[in-house]
């Protein structure tokens, strides 16, 4: 397997650790730069987040999205749980709850890539023999030396013949998804453009319906936001144009100013 370690006093790489490490399919949506262990269980990672984006910018390319973090957050600990506890390539990460909470203040555009730095704690690793099946680990996501995020992750890894029993045999090749239906309004959600909402009203029928069986993740925030339980329907989001934000663009008035945290839990578990 590549390693892309680095070592003590070693300066951030300038180029993106290997793709499928962090589960993408494009190199340009990899965001982790190296990595370091710090003690058992602790580690170090490095990251740039660019200033233009399709969808983890905003609309006004002043600020980075939350979900950018939660990104840095889910990628940091793919990469780790390959790199530093063996876990192999081909297995399948099942993510069992996620808590999420970003500092707006300092997700703000600046006239360069931001660079941060993601601290991470593995706990409750879970072995089945000599790999890892389940693990829990926190991570606190620094820019400049400030607080920017903080998460708490659980997930489960499973092998690929597990895994297509748990989807029992449904592959993107056999499953067709149904249209997506319209929207929900952007300031019902707290967005600025209809393309960037992924919630629609509930459908009356259908298994994204069925109660019991699927939960909306919950947002919770300073900043009033209207959070209807009847939005479980996910749309996919409309990549907007990549234009180049001014190096001295000024913060937008509609950019949260407050403590965003974002809580999801597995219904399954």
């Amino acid at each position: 397997m590549p390693q892309s370690r680095q070592t003590a006093g070693q300066p951030a790489m300038t180029a993106t650790v290997p793709r499928q490490l962090v589960h993408r399919a494009a190199v340009a949506e990899t965001l982790l730069t190296g990595w370091r262990r710090l003690a058992d269980d602790r580690f170090t990672v490095a990251a740039q987040w660019p200033r233009a984006h399709g969808l983890h910018v905003s609309a006004d390319w002043t600020a980075y999205d939350p979900l950018l973090a939660v990104e840095t957050v889910r990628q940091s600990g793919t990469l780790l749980s390959h790199t530093e506890y063996d876990v192999p390539l081909g297995h399948h990460f099942v993510l069992d709850a996620i808590e999420v909470t970003t500092h707006p203040e300092h997700l703000r555009v600046g006239a360069l890539p931001a660079e941060t730095e993601v601290n991470v704690t593995f706990t409750e690793v879970q072995y089945r023999g000599r790999r890892p099946s389940s693990a829990r680990y926190t991570a606190e996501v620094l820019r400049c030396g400030a607080r920017a995020a903080t998460a708490d992750v659980s997930f489960t890894c499973l092998g690929e013949a597990v895994y297509r029993r748990l989807r029992s045999g449904r592959t993107p090749d056999t499953v067709t998804a149904p249209p997506a239906p319209p929207g929900l309004p952007p300031e019902a959600v707290g967005r600025a453009l209809p393309g960037d909402v992924v919630l629609a009203p509930r459908r009356p029928r259908g298994p994204l319906a069925a109660p019991g069986k699927y939960r909306t993740p919950r947002f919770s925030s300073t900043t009033p936001r209207t959070t209807s339980p009847a939005c479980c329907c996910w749309r996919r989001p409309v990549r907007r144009p990549w234009p180049v934000p001014a190096a001295n663009s000024s913060p937008s008035p509609t950019t949260p100013a407050s403590i965003a945290t974002l809580n999801w839990t597995n219904p399954r578990g």
